[in-house]
Order: C-alpha cells, then structure tokens, then sequence
C-alpha cells in the first residue's frame, strides 16, 4: 500500500510568469551641430507578443522566469500572504481594479445609435450588485482597435481621430 498523498491541494497553485528587460533607442532630440541624439530606454514586458517583437528586433537584453503561488481557493490567499491586513489590501487592491474595469464597460455602453446607455442617477450609483457579476470580455471592432492604435500617437488628438475615422466610413459607404 502506498503511503504517498495523491490529493492535490488546489488552494495555492504554483504559477510561472515570464519578462523580458527591453532595451530600445528613443529619440532624444538634437545635439548643438543639428545631429539627432538617442537615449537608451529600458523597460520590463510580461506579454509574450511584445517579448516576441523585442525578440525579433533584438532588443531584449535578458529573459527571466519568475516564480509565485497563486491562490485557488479563499483559504490559500491566507495560506500565500500571510499577514492578513496585507492579504486585505492586497485584495482590495484588486478589487478597485475590477470595479474600475466594469464601470467602464458600464459608462462606454452605446446603444446601436452610438448613445450611451447608462443614465445617470440622483446620488450615489450603487455597484455593489456589479460584485457577483462575472466578467464579460468584450472584443474591439476593427474601427475600435484603430482608434485606440491611432490615439496613442504623441500629437494626435481625439477630434483628429474620429475625422479621419468619419472619412472612413463615408467611404466605406460609397
């Protein structure tokens, strides 16, 4: 008879995490004789398709594999912080993170006329109710995506964004 535990605790479970240290050149204006002067910027990624850009432009200047225990059950978050006013603020933290991201979704709803759905109330809106709401992902249209690439330009404005995607969908409509 064997005496080995074949019982899998699911309360904490290991997980591994992956970044990348990037080094990139970043125009830093110009030097007295008018020549263009660069300045090294670095920065940690966790995304496995920025790592793979970096990768491809060969710009990473190491890889690192980072280990932490992740909390499967209510009992592990206590069994992986074990100060408990930490584990508090650890979770609210998250908390406010979550809820930042289903007000959002719930402020930007647009009707099939692009009006917002959401009408504002007397007060303080509740969302406690928002809690127990599982979350839903939400996939950006093409236009939505371009947007977004396209307002992450240093320069370009909001209002220059939706007029060139105004003159998109005129002609598209064409």
């Amino acid at each position: 008879m064997s005496t080995l535990n074949t019982v899998t605790d699911l309360a904490v479970k290991p997980e591994i995490i992956n970044f990348a240290v990037i080094a990139e050149q970043e125009n830093d204006g110009v030097d007295a004789n008018g020549n263009p002067k660069f300045k090294t910027v670095i920065r940690a990624a966790s995304r496995e398709k920025e790592i793979e850009s970096a990768r491809k432009a060969g710009t990473i200047l190491f890889e690192q594999s980072l280990s932490y225990d992740r909390a499967g059950t209510v009992s592990g978050i206590l069994q992986i912080i074990k100060d408990e006013e930490e584990a508090v603020a650890i979770f609210n933290a998250g908390l406010k993170v979550k809820l930042n991201n289903k007000v959002k979704t719930l402020l930007e709803e647009v009707d099939e006329d692009g009006n917002p759905t959401f009408q504002p109330v007397e007060g303080s809106f509740d969302i406690r109710e928002l809690l127990n709401e599982p979350a839903q992902r939400r996939n950006l249209s093409p236009l939505e995506k371009t947007r977004k690439t396209l307002l992450a330009i240093p320069g370009v404005s909001p209002e220059m964004v939706d007029q060139m995607l105004a003159n998109l969908r005129a002609q598209q409509a064409l």
